[in-house]
């Protein structure tokens, strides 16, 4: 029985030799292709798919004018429509992955109007309005000797102007920068309230006169026909209330008048940041002064004071991602006007 199983297991041992020829070209046919395939995957090179790096491209694009945007609206155009072709591109291929060999004549229209949709919402994004409103109220208050007016030391020649700037949107605004200009001219401008906290300063050297009696006066006239001094000594101190006109004159009792520089009718404004829908305001003193007339001054360098009827801004401020300018001219007092 043992001599049985020991035969049976010699038997059914593999032999290599009894494999066909058939059998063995089958196999080395098969190991023969597997490395003809693995140099041909070698050799191959995947083409650039240039709808993935459009997609990529426009994606920078989007991100740089959210982050870092262009002060100047034609750039900006210019990248947005950079952004449309690319957007039109991808929307091809990606419509024809889709529809295949079907509706053909439709595809490129149905591209197009997916791109231009994705771009005039984003546009409207970033390009939404600012909406600025100034509103004033002028009067020729009658305050008391000695008044201070939200800190400005108040005279009787003043007319005071009540101004709101408006910040009429849903939106933050930052770096806010008003030129306000007016027909009368600026003595002092204050902030009384608001949630903004702004700098305020005037455009131009201060308006003011200075007055130095003299002795020993001796007066001339120039070849240009203005009146001058030569000699004499200070006789007293100078009195000094600002200036800004470029002239001299010696009055009859040999009295120096000086004026310097211009009449300021311009005033800055500066808040870093203004929140949606709020508003702040401020105060200002204005004043008429007389003009001199052929280098001559006149008897009083201030007129009496009158009510403000109409100013002027210039506005720039960032909203969203871009920097605006804004513009009210002729804006009547008792209105309110919108940039």
């Amino acid at each position: 029985m043992g001599l049985f199983f020991f035969g049976l297991r010699q038997g059914i041992q593999y032999d290599p030799r009894s494999e066909t020829d058939e059998d063995l070209n089958t196999r080395q046919q098969r190991r023969a292709e597997s490395r003809e395939a693995a140099k041909l995957l070698e050799g191959k090179k995947v083409p650039f798919r240039w709808e993935y790096a459009s997609v990529f491209i426009a994606l920078a694009v989007a991100i740089f004018l959210v982050l870092a945007p262009p002060e100047t609206m034609l750039i900006v155009t210019l990248l947005l429509v950079f952004m449309l072709a690319l957007l039109i591109y991808i929307a091809l291929h990606l419509v024809r992955s889709i529809f295949h060999a079907r509706w053909k004549w439709a595809q490129t229209p149905v591209a197009v109007i997916l791109a231009v949709g994705l771009v005039g919402l984003f546009s409207l994004w970033i390009l939404r309005p600012a909406k600025i409103e100034l509103e004033g109220v002028s009067r020729v208050p009658t305050y008391g000797e000695g008044s201070v007016v939200s800190g400005i030391k108040w005279r009787k020649e003043y007319a005071e102007l009540d101004l709101t700037v408006r910040n009429a949107s849903e939106d933050d605004y930052s770096n806010l920068d008003i030129e306000i200009t007016t027909d009368l001219m600026f003595e002092d401008l204050r902030q009384q309230s608001g949630l903004a906290s702004c700098t305020i300063v005037r455009n131009g050297k201060p308006f003011g006169v200075n007055s130095q009696r003299i002795q020993g006066v001796k007066p001339t006239v120039d070849e240009n026909g203005t009146l001058r001094a030569e000699g004499g000594i200070p006789a007293g101190p100078v009195h000094t209330t600002g200036d800004n006109y470029k002239v001299i004159a010696v009055d009859k009792n040999g009295q120096i008048v000086s004026l310097s520089g211009k009449t300021n009718r311009t005033y800055r404004v500066r808040c870093d940041k203004v929140p949606a829908s709020s508003q702040n305001n401020f105060v200002a003193a204005l004043s008429v002064v007389n003009p001199i007339v052929n280098g001559k001054l006149p008897t009083a360098i201030y007129d009496s004071p009158k009510p403000l009827t109409q100013l002027s801004a210039k506005i720039k401020l960032t909203t969203g991602i871009l920097k605006r300018s804004l513009l009210i001219e002729n804006c009547k007092i008792g209105l309110t006007c919108k940039g």
